[in-house]
């Protein structure tokens, strides 16, 4: 499942943020998630402070245990006022086996 990236710095009460974009399109892995998403906050590190929600989406079903996000990618987080919400799927409602 993709990692949705939104922007809420400019909505209203109510309204939903801008979307910019998705990574790891089609990848329920945790880990190669959270790879992704470390390279992405580096190459993103210069975005304006916002309100950036970073959904990932996973299937435990289909990630290995122990997955790791950098301290690095934390820090760009921080810096740009990025949250980080890990959404839980399981295999019906992925429609996975």
């Amino acid at each position: 499942m993709p990692i949705n990236i939104v922007n809420y710095i400019d909505a209203n009460e109510g309204v939903g943020g801008k979307d910019l974009g998705q990574i790891c399109v089609g990848e329920w892995d945790l880990i190669k998630q959270f790879t992704e998403l470390h390279l992405w906050a580096i190459r993103n590190s210069n975005l304006p402070k916002g309100e950036y929600l970073l959904e990932v989406q996973f299937n435990p079903a289909n990630s290995v245990s122990g997955a790791m996000l950098s301290s690095e990618a934390m820090k760009v987080f921080g810096k740009i006022g990025a949250t980080l919400l890990l959404t839980e799927q399981n295999s019906s409602s992925t429609g996975e086996t």
